[in-house]
């Protein structure tokens, strides 16, 4: 169980060593090139480190030295989620004598009788439409990616239709808050036991429009558009009638997020804030940034 100061030493390898490779009785699956962690977080919260195919109960994000504040950010935009009403994973920001980062419980855990720790089954839709991790995003060099009318069928036959409504509202939801990294792995779907199956809280979530380095493409496009700047009423409408909804809904839809996106981004910042601090000084960029995307695409709607 390491201290605070060993913990930021196991942070600042995390570079050069990641998921501790090497470390005895350490392995990992976590996908991803993002840094992060496994750990385990006993009842009393302190951290630990699971081995030997200990199951783990929340995923350690650091603080990334070439995204400023990107704890901050993306623990904004998974508590704007939630309080928009969508499910979004659980998360808490934390330090690490001077590091800071970002606790995400795994919402894919449950406690048994026997208070052991459960895996529930999930797999991402990358997975569930047969494709591999390099075909994520709907433009691949490895061929033909991920399209959302792919993402659509597959939470339909897996899931249900209903579950489409879910799906849709994520979709507008990583438009809206400029999160140009929704990619199919970046959306799950939970199995259970008896085979009922649902989509995944929502997890991964950042708005990248503050930092002009990253990309800002979307990862898979709307009616054949690649950038949220260009997407019109007629985009959401196309989207619609190709995944087998209904078009004046889903421009509502569209519309009725856009204002209660806009309308949450100042509270939830300041909650955050008030509760963790905000060194980096990301929150009022990622605020005016998703607040502006959100009156354009209003403004279309």
């Amino acid at each position: 169980m390491p201290d605070a100061a060993a913990l930021e030493r196991i942070l600042d390898e995390l570079p050069a060593k990641p998921f501790l490779v090497g470390e005895r009785g350490v392995s990992m699956s976590l996908a991803g090139v993002q840094e992060k962690l496994p750990v385990f977080v006993g009842e009393n919260g302190a951290i630990s480190i699971p081995v030997d195919g200990t199951p783990f109960t929340h995923i350690l994000k650091p603080d990334s030295r070439r995204l400023a504040g990107s704890v901050e950010n993306e623990a904004f935009c998974l508590a704007l989620a939630r309080a928009c009403g969508l499910e979004g994973a659980e998360a808490t920001i934390c330090v690490a004598d001077r590091r800071r980062y970002l606790l995400v419980k795994r919402y894919d855990r449950f406690t048994d009788p026997q208070n052991e720790i459960r895996r529930l089954h999930q797999e991402d839709l990358c997975q569930l439409t047969g494709h591999f991790p390099s075909q994520k995003y709907e433009c691949s060099s490895t061929g033909q990616g991920v399209t959302l009318k792919m993402m659509f069928q597959a939470v339909s036959d897996l899931a249900s239709p209903a579950e489409r409504m879910t799906l849709l509202d994520a979709v507008i939801l990583n438009v809206l808050i400029c999160n140009s990294d929704s990619h199919a792995k970046n959306y799950s779907i939970l199995i259970g036991a008896g085979g009922s199956a649902k989509m995944a809280p929502l997890y991964d979530l950042m708005c990248a429009a503050v930092y002009p380095a990253v990309d800002q493409s979307l990862p898979q496009g709307i009616a054949g558009r690649i950038s949220a700047a260009d997407l019109q009423k007629a985009d959401w409408q196309a989207l619609a009638a190709d995944i087998g909804l209904s078009r004046a809904s889903t421009v509502r839809r569209v519309a009725d997020l856009a204002e209660l996106v806009a309308a949450r981004c100042a509270d939830v910042a300041s909650q955050v804030a008030d509760l963790a601090g905000d060194p980096a000084r990301v929150l009022e960029r990622v605020t005016h940034q998703i607040q502006k995307r959100c009156r354009r695409i209003q403004a279309d709607c």
